[in-house]
This record gives structure tokens, C-alpha cells and sequence, in this order.
């Protein structure tokens, strides 16, 4: 009986260790570096991503004039290298009691260069509820935290 109570008190102890460990939420940005971008009204090119539904790209022109830029939406296939700014986006979704963003990607490119990242993983998310909040406030926070110097003062959390 002894050996019981043990193996099953062991059992549990690892499976609470295991839910611990493994509902996280991954929220990775590499900010674009201080006076890269000039102050003020700037243009920026958002490359559509037909494979990724419209209401992703249009929370990304949202948050992106939030934050001082205005939004030029250009076909999926536009060679974007040549633009002076330019941004791309992949994100798809799962479900799990209900739809939730499962992973988004963005990154920004100036004059053709990787100047900014970010990426959202719910992947290891598992009883994790922060996978369930809004896709919208999930890409401002992105958005925001890639433009720390032009983020608006309250961006979403």
C-alpha cells in the first residue's frame, strides 16, 4: 500500500511539472533599433499573405497606424526588396475548446535587410488561458513592441 501511495504521489508531482513546463506562451521580438526609422508620418508597404486570412492584415494596417505609419497593402508576390520599408506576416490557427492564434511571424525589412522581428508561439501553450485573448490584441502587442520609440503610450497587454 505504501508503494502505491508513493508511485501514485510521484505521478502526480511529474504531471504537475509537466503542465507547469509546458504551457507557455512564446512572445519574441527583435525591436528595430533606435533613429533607423525617422519620426513622423512614414510610409510602409504590407505585403499580403493570401494564405493567411484578411482580418490579420488588417489588425497589422490597424496597429501600424497606431503607431505613426501609413499603410500601403501590396500584393502577396511584390518584390519587396526594393521598397524603402516593407513588412511580411505568416500566422495560422487551431483549435482547442476554441479558435485561438496558434503562430504569427513578422518581420520588417528596410531596403531589402531584416530590420525588425517578432514572433508569437502558443505551440506549448496547453492549459495556458493568454492563448485565447484576442488575435487583434495579440498583433498590436507584436507590432508595438517591434516600434518601441512610436508605440502609442497604452499598448494593449
Amino acid at each position: 500500500m505504501k508503494q502505491i501511495f508513493k508511485t501514485l504521489t510521484v505521478l502526480f508531482v511529474c504531471a504537475q511539472c509537466a503542465l507547469a513546463i509546458g504551457c507557455s506562451l512564446k512572445h519574441e521580438v527583435q525591436p528595430v533599433k533606435a533613429g533607423l526609422i525617422a519620426d513622423g508620418p512614414q510610409p510602409i508597404a504590407l505585403v499580403r499573405n493570401d494564405a493567411v486570412f484578411l482580418g490579420f492584415h488588417n489588425a497589422i494596417t490597424l496597429s501600424l497606424s497606431r503607431c505613426g505609419f501609413v499603410v500601403e497593402s501590396v500584393p502577396q508576390g511584390t518584390a519587396f526588396a526594393t521598397l524603402p520599408l516593407a513588412m511580411t506576416y505568416t500566422a495560422n490557427w487551431t483549435w482547442d475548446f476554441d479558435l485561438y492564434l496558434r503562430y504569427a511571424h513578422i518581420e520588417l525589412f528596410k531596403d531589402g535587410v531584416v530590420v525588425g522581428d517578432a514572433v508569437y508561439d502558443a505551440f506549448w501553450g496547453g492549459l495556458h488561458l493568454g492563448k485565447f485573448i484576442e488575435t487583434e490584441k495579440k498583433v498590436d502587442r507584436l507590432v508595438c513592441d517591434l516600434f518601441p520609440e512610436r508605440a502609442p503610450a497604452k499598448a494593449p497587454r
